[in-house]
């Protein structure tokens, strides 16, 4: 396996550089959701890597004190050699190393569709599930699966 350079914390920055960083809150980081793209970003600075910012592709995350996103790395990258993350790699981020978040719509409204009630008519049945999801989406769902 390749050595990869160590990703950014966006949050640090964020507090270094207010008036110039923004980054998402801890609300739309916990509103994440498959389908969902990231940014985020390779540390360059001292330790022979060379930084860049890229997409990435949320397929799940693990929810809890230490949150874990699963992501595809989504861009063609111009440093890859130099910081070791190419298009395709399956990589894990941190809630910290996120700089910016691109919503899926179509998956956000099949996540509101889900917890739509706690009656027995609402929401998304298991086989419209299915069909809106396909088998990979229903294996993400279900890892991202919280209550509320």
């Amino acid at each position: 396996m390749t050595k990869r350079a160590p990703l950014v914390n966006a949050r640090a920055m964020a507090r270094k550089h207010p008036q110039t960083f923004e980054v998402p809150s801890k609300e739309e980081i916990d509103e994440i959701t498959p389908g969902d793209r990231i940014k985020i970003a390779t540390s360059g600075k001292g330790n022979n890597f060379a930084a860049e910012r890229f997409w990435c592709e949320v397929e799940g995350r693990t929810m809890g004190r230490d949150t874990v996103i699963d992501c595809l790395v989504d861009n063609e990258l111009l440093m890859s050699d130099e910081h070791g993350y190419r298009y395709g790699d399956m990589i894990k981020v941190e809630p910290k190393h996120v700089y910016s978040i691109q919503a899926n719509p179509h998956w956000r409204a099949v996540r509101d569709q889900l917890y739509a009630g706690d009656d027995e008519d609402a929401g998304l049945s298991w086989p419209m599930l299915a069909l809106t999801l396909g088998i990979g989406g229903i294996a993400g769902w279900l890892l991202t699966r919280r209550t509320r």
